[in-house]
This record gives structure tokens, sequence and C-alpha cells, in this order.
């Protein structure tokens, strides 16, 4: 009766650690990359990325509080962070928050449209309101804005399956070198 008891207490505690989330960094994604053999430039490029966003961030600490920060602090962050001032939106008219998703070509989503919608969102954001500043409204603001779309889509690839993550990350690349070679059509219609 008493190894059934420590068994149950064994048990339970085993299932509380793995009801816990786990914070999932940058630098975890990238390795993860690397251990499922996600292509080697594919991992150059992210972390690339991932250095381009962290001096962008620096910069932002450095600017006083305004619209410029604020648009760089919602376009180059997190999902989450996005979803937060999308749902109090109306106390920030000045941005354009119009979006429509992952908008690829019918056919050439890869089945991740949906997969990579909040990504696709952020992206959205800061396409749409970059070119009110003119310290982003560049092929510097771009890239950093196509930066972030990679992050936040490995972001979402991460917590997926070990069996369905190389994929999805395969496919995050190819979105992000999509919007590389094609974005400035959008970024500076």
């Amino acid at each position: 009766m008493r190894l059934l008891r420590w068994g149950l207490v064994l048990g339970l505690g085993l299932l509380a650690a793995c009801s816990q989330p786990v914070q999932v960094t940058a630098d975890d994604t990238l390795e993860d990359m690397r251990q499922l053999g996600v292509e080697v430039e594919a991992v150059a490029a992210y972390e690339q990325a991932l250095e381009n966003l962290e001096a962008a961030r620096l910069a932002v600490q450095g600017l006083s509080a305004g619209d410029l920060q604020l648009v760089q602090t919602i376009a180059l962050g997190s999902i989450a962070n996005y979803e937060y001032f999308y749902n109090v939106r109306a106390s920030y008219p000045q941005f354009d928050w119009s979006r429509d998703g992952c908008s690829a070509p019918e056919g050439l989503g890869l089945g991740y449209r949906d997969t990579f919608r909040p990504a696709c969102n952020v992206h959205d954001f800061g396409y749409a309101s970059f070119p009110r500043f003119p310290l982003l409204y560049n092929e510097t603001g771009r890239k950093l804005a196509d930066d972030n779309f990679w992050v936040n889509m490995n972001s979402i690839c991460r917590p997926k399956s070990l069996l369905s993550r190389a994929a999805c990350y395969s496919a995050a690349y190819a979105y992000y070198s999509a919007v590389r070679v094609a974005g400035w059509a959008y970024f500076y219609d």
C-alpha cells in the first residue's frame, strides 16, 4: 500500500511538472533546428536574423517614448505582444492595423497558412505601419520585419512534435525566403 501511495505521489508530481509551461528561447529553437538537420543555410540565416533583431531592440531602447519606439516594439516583437496591442488597437489609431493573414498565393501555402497566421499578422502590421516612419521605410526596416516574421514562425514550430517540427521549420524558411524575394512589392505599395 505504501508503494502504491509513493507511486501515486510520484505520478501526480510528474503530471504537474509536465503541465507547467516551458519557456522556449530563440537559442533553444536554433539548437533544435541544428539537431533536426534543418538546412545549413536556413540555420545560418536564422542566426543572422536573431542578431539583426537584437541590434534593433537595443536601438529602440535608446529612443524616447513615442510612436517610432512603439511601432518597432509591436512590429518587431512576439506574437503575444502584437495580440495585446491589437486587442486595444482603438487606443492606437495612428497605426495601420489592417491584416490579411498569410497572403501566399492559393496552393503555395505549403499547408501552413493557418498555422503561421499569427506571425503573418505581426508581419502585416510592420509592412503597413513602417511607411509612416522614414527611419523604418527602407530595406533595413523591411529586413527587420521579415526577420521577425521568421522568428515568430519558428516560435510556432518549436512546440510541435518532433516528427512535424523539421517540416515546419522548412516551411517557415520558405515563407521567409518568399517575403525576402517578393515582399518589396507589398512593402513599397
